[in-house]
């Protein structure tokens, strides 16, 4: 997920939905974020309530981070993280790539 115009939109959707008091949600393999293991292959929706940029004078996708609430069953999975932009790209990139594009609702 290295287009520029998809990170952007998905940086825009976020920031934009959050500042105005709406949810985002993201469908994902969990896979690719860091608290999940590697073996995680199905579809799990995550929710977003904040946008983090480590660096706010410049933003670069890989200075901004995510507060993600996963609402899973398993006590290892469920509540409150934080993961890397680039990681959640990568988490929808996954789905999609198996399942098609419609896998951010907000």
């Amino acid at each position: 997920p290295n287009d520029s115009y998809t990170l952007s939109c998905m940086q825009y959707f976020t920031s934009s939905n959050l500042a105005y008091g709406y949810g985002v949600i993201f469908l994902v393999f969990p896979r690719s974020l860091e608290y999940y293991d590697n073996n995680s292959a199905s579809g799990h929706y995550i929710s977003c309530s904040g946008i983090y940029y480590k660096d706010a004078s410049v933003v670069h996708y890989d200075q901004i981070e995510l507060r993600v609430n996963d609402p899973h069953y398993l006590g290892a999975y469920f509540g409150e993280h934080r993961v890397d932009f680039l990681d959640m790209a990568e988490a929808m990139y996954d789905y999609s790539s198996n399942r098609g594009p419609n896998n951010f609702v907000y």
